[in-house]
């Protein structure tokens, strides 16, 4: 028996007028746009390394060769840094693989938003679907990358502690960090392509604020701006707690945490109710 046609009825009421219907739409939309999601992440990995000769490898080349380019300057003393509770070469290549774990959750769902511009406008489909792939990516790329940190810590000779996976949590913090970031930008970057060349020279220039090569600085003004970026927090709790093991949570871990959670929501709802006007506007 044919299963009964579901209706859609649209109102021009503002779905902010009910908002627990609203958040209910968006867990259906991400419900029944699950199998979509998988299909379009298969896609576009596939597409990603169907035409590279190194494949995968270039999931691993990046944080290789960063850390090596900065253990080398280190090592040349062209720049120094205070001494580190684990060999610097660790340090630099965790605090690296984490940083590239928040610009993944940046940038890829701006990334599969943009490539499924034409389905927006032509297919009526769950475009939550759309954020879920870009997700499942996220956390393609995260798997490879912590093979990629596990294998470096045995070849170093790090300890494991049972309690490092509390460095997932905070690993978790980072994605959600990220993916709110992403979806408050995204309603701007369908209009705009500047968005995210706009993003690409911000990081860089936020990489440097951030206790990536150099320990957490604890006076100074660098201090200042490291405790008013939430990356830079997030990235040196998670960091510990990945190499060393659980030692405490402090305050503004959690608050970021709580932010980030809050503003994932927040950033569904404004690309739920943005989406139709966008949709519109691009179609014209």
């Amino acid at each position: 028996m044919d299963k009964p046609q579901e209706i859609h009825i649209y109102e021009p009421e503002s779905q902010l007028h009910h908002p627990l219907r609203l958040l209910r739409s968006i867990l259906i939309g991400f419900s029944e746009g699950k199998f979509l999601a998988w299909r379009l992440f298969r896609r576009n990995i596939s597409a990603m390394y169907r035409q590279s000769f190194l494949g995968l490898a270039w999931a691993f080349i990046p944080p290789i060769m960063s850390t090596l380019f900065w253990v080398f300057l280190r090592g040349q003393n062209v720049f120094t840094v205070d001494d580190t509770p684990i060999p610097y070469i660790v340090f630099v290549f965790t605090g690296t693989i984490l940083w590239q774990i928040f610009l993944d959750a940046l940038n890829t769902p701006l990334k599969v938003i943009q490539q499924a511009k034409s389905m927006l406008v032509k297919i009526n489909f769950p475009r939550e679907a759309i954020l879920l792939s870009g997700f499942y990516e996220i956390v393609f790329n995260l798997l490879i990358k912590l093979v990629l940190l596990i294998f470096v810590f045995v070849f170093t000779g790090m300890h494991f502690h049972v309690s490092a996976f509390a460095g997932l949590i905070g690993i978790l913090t980072i994605i959600f960090l990220g993916f709110t970031f992403s979806l408050i930008l995204a309603p701007i970057s369908l209009l705009y392509g500047d968005v995210q060349k706009g993003i690409a020279i911000i990081t860089q220039f936020l990489f440097f604020l951030t206790p990536i090569i150099y320990p957490m600085p604890k006076g100074g003004m660098i201090a200042v701006v490291a405790r008013i970026n939430p990356v830079a927090t997030i990235l040196d709790e998670s960091r510990t707690w990945l190499a060393i093991g659980y030692n405490g949570v402090s305050a503004d871990f959690i608050l970021i945490f709580g932010l980030s959670l809050l503003g994932m929501v927040c950033g569904l709802i404004l690309f739920r109710l943005s989406l139709p006007h966008l949709i519109e506007r691009i179609g014209s």
